[in-house]
C-alpha cells in the first residue's frame, strides 16, 4: 500500500495557461477565458492536451486535469470541477442532474469521520478497520459511508480497489460498493471510479 497520492497523467502547459488565464488559479472560469484558452491549444500543433471522459447517470462529459499543489481538479471548463486529491474525490460541484429542481446546482464534500456509535453490524467494520466517510451536500443531502484503506488488485487490470459499505433504511442491511483506480503500466491513473450516493449510477472519470 503506498503512501503517497496516484499520479494523473496530465500536461503541466495546459495548468499553467489555465492559470494565467483564471487569474490565480481560482478556477472560476468564464466562457470568454475558456475559449481564449481552446485558442491557445489549438494555436500549436505540438501541444496535446489530455482529455477525460466524465461518466454518470447517462452524462458523457469531456473533461480536463488541472494541477494544483495538492490535489487535481477536472473541469470542462464552465462550471462543472471535480476534485481529486490522489486518492478519493474530495469535492463534486456543477454535476449536471443534481439538484435538478434547484437554480443553483448543489456542493459535494467528502469528509473523513471518526468513530460513530451505531449497530453491531457496523460496529464490526469499525473493528476492520473500515473508516466512517461522509458525502454530504449543501442542499442537506447526505450519506455516511465506512471504507476500507486502498488494496493493491492482484489479479485484473493494475490499479487499486477500496470496499465501501453504507446502511440501507434497515439499519442491519448493507450496500455494497467497490471503488477503483486504474493504472497504466508507468502505474499512471487511467481511470478513476467512486460511488457517493448508494441510489445513483458510480461516477467514472477515464482518459480518452
Amino acid at each position: 500500500m503506498r503512501i503517497l497520492p496516484l499520479k494523473i497523467a496530465k500536461f503541466h502547459w495546459f495548468a499553467l495557461l489555465l492559470c494565467l488565464v483564471t487569474s490565480g488559479c481560482n478556477l472560476s472560469l468564464q466562457s470568454n477565458q475558456y475559449n481564449f484558452l481552446k485558442s491557445l491549444m489549438r494555436s500549436s500543433s505540438s501541444i496535446e492536451v489530455p482529455t477525460w471522459m466524465l461518466s454518470w447517470q447517462g452524462l458523457g462529459q469531456l473533461v480536463y486535469p488541472v494541477s494544483l499543489q495538492n490535489e487535481t481538479v477536472f473541469t470542462d471548463g464552465s462550471n462543472l470541477m471535480i476534485r481529486f486529491d490522489g486518492w478519493n474525490i474530495t469535492r463534486i460541484e456543477g454535476l449536471q442532474g443534481l439538484g435538478a429542481l434547484q437554480r443553483v446546482q448543489p456542493v459535494l464534500d467528502r469528509k473523513e469521520r471518526d468513530g460513530q456509535q451505531t449497530n453491531a453490524t457496523i460496529e464490526n467494520l469499525l473493528k476492520k478497520n473500515f473508516s466512517p466517510v461522509l458525502w454530504k451536500s449543501s442542499n442537506g443531502w447526505q450519506v455516511l459511508w465506512y471504507c476500507s484503506v486502498w488494496y493493491e488488485r492482484v489479479d485484473g487490470p493494475l490499479g487499486y480497489t477500496q470496499t465501501c459499505y453504507t446502511n440501507t433504511d434497515s439499519t442491519e442491511e448493507l450496500i455494497k460498493v467497490e471503488n477503483a483506480i486504474t493504472l497504466n503500466s508507468l502505474e499512471m491513473i487511467q481511470s478513476i471510479q467512486a460511488t457517493f450516493d448508494p441510489a445513483s449510477s458510480e461516477i467514472m472519470i477515464q482518459l480518452r
